[in-house]
């Protein structure tokens, strides 16, 4: 029995020896193949005029004369076509106090394209804007009141403790 267990412990440590060998090679082979892979993926460069959303969200909006209309609060963006469909602009008050948010299609902004590394420049017609309809954010709604956590009036109450009471 001793030489049964002994032959089999060596056995063992033969088959498990090569497969941990072959095992470490493979991860490396895989590692510096995913690192290859990697270094050959082309690099995208925006050079067709694209915008980066970071600048324009916050960027000001100005009427084709140069006044200062606001700023683009947000992008707002279709789900079903993946693409922005509609802008909200800020107008008006001052550090974002009393200011009040309105939403206009996004084709509506005119955009150029960057100048010397400066952010292009976004303007809008001042009809557009004053025609347009005001933002409500979904969260900023109020929530409308369930039965059980609206008020009741006060003889519904008195009932309930007179209840408890007997």
């Amino acid at each position: 029995m001793k030489r049964f267990t002994s032959s089999l412990c060596a056995l063992s440590l033969a088959v498990l020896i090569p497969a941990t060998a072959l095992a470490q090679t493979s991860t490396t082979d895989k590692r510096s193949t995913d690192r290859a892979a990697k270094r050959e993926r082309p690099a995208f460069n925006a050079t067709q005029g694209l915008h980066e959303t970071g600048d324009i969200i916050g960027a000001k909006v100005e009427a084709p004369d140069g006044k200062n209309l606001g700023k683009v609060d947000a992008l707002l963006i279709d789900p079903k076509e993946g693409k922005v469909s509609h802008a909200v602009i800020g107008m008006g008050g001052v550090l974002g106090v009393g200011n009040e948010k309105v939403v206009v299609p996004y084709t509506d902004l005119k955009m150029t394209g960057h100048d010397g590394g400066r952010k292009g420049r976004i303007t809008i017609d001042q009809s557009t804007l004053d025609s347009a309809p005001k933002y409500v954010k979904a969260t900023d709604r109020a929530p409308s009141a369930s039965p059980v956590t609206s008020p009741r009036p006060l003889s519904d109450r008195s009932d309930r403790a007179t209840d408890r009471k007997q």
